[in-house]
């Protein structure tokens, strides 16, 4: 997060909900997703997979991120981070 590597663990409704829980704990955040997309970009088992999110402020201001990776839980991971981290450099 901004540079820092941080570690953490949590439980929830698949592998994707429980790095979200623990990612936004561990970086204080109090974003509410509005939107979660999930694309495959290439087809077959190695697919590349496009994850799109939106996240809103208390201050209702919406922050988007979109990342790829071949694993659809990183893919997750570095699009959360990357709204996390536009947020904050706004001071959102």
């Amino acid at each position: 997060m901004n540079g820092k590597e941080l570690a953490g663990e949590s439980t929830g409704v698949g592998p994707v909900d429980a790095a979200a829980k623990v990612i936004q704990r561990l970086a204080g955040s109090d974003l509410k997703l509005r939107d979660y997309r999930l694309e495959s970009i290439t087809g077959g088992t190695e697919a590349v997979a496009s994850v799109e999110i939106e996240m809103e402020t208390e201050k209702r201001l919406i922050f988007k991120a979109r990342a790829m990776d071949k694993d659809i839980v990183m893919a997750s991971v570095l699009a959360l981070v990357e709204c996390i981290n536009k947020a904050r450099s706004v001071g959102g």
